[in-house]
This record gives C-alpha cells, structure tokens and sequence, in this order.
C-alpha cells in the first residue's frame, strides 16, 4: 500500500504586486508536524517562486534537522578529481550541532562552524549535481574576492540579453545605482555579483552559470528579496531614515539561525555603508569580453564529473561530492553537498584565516586586506 505524505506547509503567504511586471515573494511557514525550518523566495513566476520556498524548506530540514538518520562522526563522499570513495567529518556537512552526536563530540571546539555552502537540492538527480557544484564555485569566489580585495570584470548593460535587460531596468524602481560584476575564480564558470544602491534600499546578490546570461538572470532575481516588501521610489512614503530603522549592532543572532547572514547584513549596513565596503568592486576596471562563449553547458552527470575533475585540477584542491539524506518520507527531493578540505569551508569570514587555506594559496594570493572581517552577504 503506498503511503502518502501530509501537508508539510502550515501556511504559505504569497506576496504580488497587481502590476503585472512586479515581482511575487513566497514564505513558507511548515506544519508543526514537521518542526521544521521556514523557505522563501523571489521572481517572477508564481509557480516557481512555490516551488523554490518548498525546497528551501526541504533542503534546511536536511541540514538542521537531520540527527535521526546520522549516527555517525564520518559520512561517505565521493572524491570526483581522485575518482575515489572518501569519508568527510559529518560537521562539515550538516548543521545538527544541539545533537548528541555533534554536540558531545565538538566540546571545546571553539572553531567549528558551517552553513548551506555547496548544498542544492532538486527533485532531479543531475539538477542538484549540477547546482550545487555551481554553488560551490559561487561561494568560493565570492569568499575569495571579499578577503583578498580582488576586482572583477564588469559586464556592460549592452551585452545583458532583452530579457536580462528588463528585469535590469525593473531593479530602478527601488534603486539609484547598479553594478554587475564577473568575479569567478576559473575562466569555466561565471560568478556574477550584483550591487545596487538605492535612497534606502541595497541589494547584494551573486549566482553561477556556465552560461553569462543565465548567471545575471539569476543574480538579478535573486536582488528582488530585497525589495519584497519595499515601496518603489516614486511612491511617497512617510517613514523614518534608513540609518534610525537599523537595530542595535548588539543584537544577538545565534550562528545556527538560518538567516544569520542576512541579519547580520540589515543589522549592520546601509547602502552608503555597504557600497563603502565594496568599493573595490564597483571600482573594477576591467570589462567583461563582449563576445563571451557559454563555458560548453554539461548534460549528463558524465560530463558534469570530467568537468568538475578538470576544474578541480586547475585550483589544486580536491572536490567531493555528498548526499545527504532527506528528512521527509515520500518526496523525491535530492540533497548534495559539494565540500572541499582545500577551500573556504564558510561564509563566515571573521573566522577564516586564508593563509591557511590551500585554495588561497594556489591562487597565488598571500595579501588580504579583509581579513578577520565578517562578508556582508545574505
């Protein structure tokens, strides 16, 4: 007898905009049943912007509420550049450290500490592979460009496709200013960052792709959570300066919050603040190639594997690929994680010194002027 699943969503609150052009947000508030964590999410589609909350939902019940299936300190991994089965610390992994088995075993580890770096989840094998990966190299380069200080290469609103263009302009309804920036680590992949700076409103995103207009497609969409709940600039609205709307810096934010980035980020920055601390972006000098190629987009997990092998090579640092098991019966959702020993373990920067990471090292950086300082990012 097959057995069927319970509504996992309490309630799901979708916010639109009765212009047709406006983007929807969606929060997803699950059943109590569940005891899980909350998703959300931003574009412009209805059906995507359900489908991308449910599986941020699915994909933290996997990382925070996973000590049931874990017993153990090690999980199995694959090493995709030695082509090999490894075995990776759980911590690495997963973030259940209220458990018995994290909490017991990492006392006096003052340290240790991950987040949803290079995880991705989808209900298609190849689409969590393939995403994660490209997550991996996203917070990679991002981590590496904020602590060495490192400029980009700036892509021109000309060479943004039309639909890339419209949802560009569409970003002026709330903003002043708008920088689009290629900061990727391997000429394979782009990493596109994207910047705005508005009266009272900022947005700071950033997205991998094989493909450039994909990675800005992406990235631009991901800038419109921060404008989910903002009126557009040529509405008047009565209300206080953004500097007085910010909460106490003191704040307490536990480091297992899901949203520890973001609070740490609207707690602690303005847009006049945040634009002087990515000075070094906005300031890049070099431009984008006009005539840019799609980086040879993979379509099976074979060729996946054999470029993320190459890529792995050029860096220097082994990559590993990690399943996570799901929390939820009856739903086809995949985990993965992709880790690497050799890299950034976190978005967490204050605590990484990257002088000691092998990455680092093989990008032949050893001056980081941002060192010791938190990444303003969500």
């Amino acid at each position: 007898m097959r057995k069927e699943t319970p509504a996992i969503a309490k309630y799901f609150f979708v916010n639109r905009s009765s212009f047709r052009q406006e983007h929807a947000s969606a929060y997803l508030l699950p059943n109590q049943h569940y005891s899980g964590f909350d998703g959300a999410s931003t574009d412009f589609n209805i059906k995507s912007v359900l489908k991308a909350a449910l599986g941020e939902h699915i994909e933290r019940g996997g990382l925070y509420k996973n000590a049931g299936k874990i017993k153990k300190l090690k999980m199995t991994a694959f090493n995709l550049v030695k082509e090999e089965i490894v075995e990776v610390p759980t911590q690495n992994i997963i973030m259940c450290y209220f458990t018995p088995l994290l909490s017991e075993n990492l006392k006096g580890i003052e340290d240790e500490f991950t987040d949803s770096s290079g995880v991705a989840s989808h209900v298609n094998s190849f689409d969590a592979y393939n995403n994660s990966f490209l997550e991996f190299i996203e917070r990679q380069s991002l981590i590496y460009t904020w602590l060495s200080k490192k400029q980009g290469k700036k892509i021109r609103k000309q060479d943004l496709s039309d639909n890339n263009l419209k949802t560009y302009h569409l970003c002026f309804q709330y903003i002043n200013e708008i920088h689009l920036v290629n900061i990727s680590i391997t000429p394979d992949v782009y990493v596109v960052m994207i910047l705005g700076f508005g009266n009272d409103v900022m947005c700071v995103s950033c997205s991998a792709d094989w493909d450039l207009q994909r990675a800005v497609s992406s990235a631009l969409k991901e800038s419109f959570q921060y404008f989910k709940n903002k009126p557009n600039k040529f509405r008047k609205v009565v209300k206080k300066s953004y500097e007085l709307e910010i909460k106490s810096q003191d704040r307490y934010i536990a480091e297992d919050d899901p949203h520890y980035y973001s609070k740490h980020l609207m707690d602690n920055f303005t847009p006049r603040k945040l634009k002087i601390a990515y000075k070094f972006i906005v300031e890049s000098k070099d431009y984008q190639n006009k005539t840019y190629k799609s980086k040879c987009i993979p379509s099976s997990s074979r060729e996946l594997s054999a470029k993320i092998k190459r890529i792995g090579i050029q860096l220097g640092i082994n990559v590993n690929v990690c399943y996570i098991p799901m929390t939820i019966k009856n739903i086809p959702t995949k985990i993965i994680k992709i880790y690497s020993e050799d890299g950034f373990p976190h978005l967490k920067t204050d605590r990484i010194d990257p002088n000691q990471v092998k990455l680092s090292n093989n990008l032949k950086t050893r001056h980081f002027p941002n060192k010791g300082t938190m990444i303003p990012f969500p």
